[in-house]
């Protein structure tokens, strides 16, 4: 009858004593789900700068009837600058696991260097205007250097946090708004043996801007994908310009 007695006490014991560690999992899942929501309120609760650097992919196109000239960068490193305003909510949806999916706009703002030395041209076959791939252009001498300042309002998709207790967070986000481009130097227009090399002058100039930015976020560190596209007109020219960048970037509040 002692042993029995044992027996149920130590039962008892070991009932109490896991239902004391579930009751303190489930408080520290729920401590660790709203320290979650509460980094996701904090991405739309203020100001941003984020300075890093980034592997881009530049292209230049500078056409008009019967002139066209495409020069590349070959891929370089830059400079990853942006300040982001605080953003305005717009749609919320909360998840069970303490994640959230957010909808909101803001203010983005970004510098960026051009600098294009290598010449495309058009393909052996098919038609005058197919300049080939914007990775196999030919340095002969010509290059637009200069730089922009890009200005835009921004709608944002955010996600997360990824998991629970972890600062993980995805994002997409669109910008359309304008640019001011200062650029100069040379460029050759139209391959083969009517081709001429013409300057192009250093005067800025307003162009449309696009940004699409996918962000994968850890703290305060943030690794982005964007792909940017500026268009106007420059000395009677159609100019666009594509820029892909991968870049890593640490992000500190104003």
């Amino acid at each position: 009858m002692r042993y029995s007695c044992l027996l149920l006490g130590l039962g008892l014991g070991l009932i109490c004593a896991g239902a004391n560690a579930a009751d303190s999992s489930a408080e520290s899942i729920g401590t660790s789900v709203l320290e979650g929501v509460k980094a996701m309120d904090a991405m739309f609760s203020g100001s941003q700068l984020q300075l890093g650097l980034q592997a881009q992919q530049g292209t230049l196109t500078l056409s008009r009837p019967g002139a066209r000239s495409q020069l590349t960068d070959n891929g370089s490193i830059a400079l990853l600058a942006t300040v982001n305003s605080s953003a305005h909510p717009l749609l919320a949806w909360h998840m069970l696991d303490g994640g959230a999916v957010h909808l909101g706009y803001d203010w983005t703002a970004t510098a960026n260097i051009l600098g294009v030395h290598d010449q495309l041209f058009a393909s052996s076959t098919g038609s005058g205007n197919n300049y080939g791939s914007a990775t196999t252009g030919s340095n002969i001498g010509t290059g637009v250097t200069g730089g922009y300042i890009a200005a835009a309002p921004r709608l944002r998709l955010s996600m997360g946090p990824l998991y629970a207790g972890r600062p993980l967070y995805w994002s997409y986000s669109l910008a359309l708004g304008a640019a001011l481009l200062d650029d100069h130097g040379r460029a050759q227009f139209n391959p083969g043996n009517a081709a001429w090399v013409a300057t192009v002058r250093g005067e800025p100039i307003l162009t449309e801007f696009m940004d699409n930015r996918w962000v994968f976020t850890s703290g305060r560190w943030n690794t982005e994908f964007s792909a940017q596209y500026l268009a106007g007109h420059q000395q009677g020219y159609g100019l666009s310009y594509y820029n892909f960048s991968l870049g890593l970037a640490y992000a500190l509040n104003l």
